[in-house]
């Protein structure tokens, strides 16, 4: 409960960016999940009776983190299973209606996955983690070596292993 009050009715959670209120619909989900959200919308919602209670579900959640200013990503991580799930469902449906076209889809988010992959993994962000590695090579090297760092700890990684 304090968590709740200090993040949500005292604002604390501000300190660390807002964003504006739909920003979960437009930047949020596009990025968690990406290749997820056009399958979604191929579901047959009518008839996935069972799928109505996590479509409820997505939307309430998504609908509950939207009262918050403070908005990231990762909040919306417990939610891609849930779109799995529909997402399954609308591939299913488009296999249906176009069998030969629904190779042609998958390969396309195989190929999207696998790309978003090579680049997030292998490059994006690389530049924090050599930069870690360098201090701690020259740290290594000399006893009087020290660094003042004016960024927080999530901007930095490794930094707690040059305290040695």
């Amino acid at each position: 409960l304090s968590f709740i009050r200090l993040n949500v009715f005292e604002g604390a959670s501000a300190l660390y960016g807002v964003h504006h209120p739909v920003w979960y619909l437009t930047e949020g989900l596009p990025t968690v999940a990406h290749v997820l959200l056009p399958a979604v919308f191929f579901a047959r919602w009518p008839q996935f009776r069972r799928g109505q209670a996590l479509i409820v579900a997505a939307v309430g959640a998504v609908g509950v983190l939207s009262l918050n200013g403070h908005k990231e990503f990762r909040f919306l991580l417990p939610i891609v299973p849930v779109l799995s799930v529909l997402a399954g469902s609308g591939l299913a449906e488009f296999r249906i209606r176009w069998p030969r076209v629904s190779l042609w889809i998958v390969a396309i988010g195989v190929a999207t996955n696998f790309g978003a992959w090579c680049y997030l993994g292998l490059v994006h962000q690389r530049a924090p983690v050599a930069a870690l590695e360098w201090l701690a090579q020259k740290q290594a090297e000399s006893q009087d070596f020290s660094v003042d760092f004016l960024v927080g700890c999530h901007s930095a990684p490794y930094r707690s292993s040059l305290h040695v």
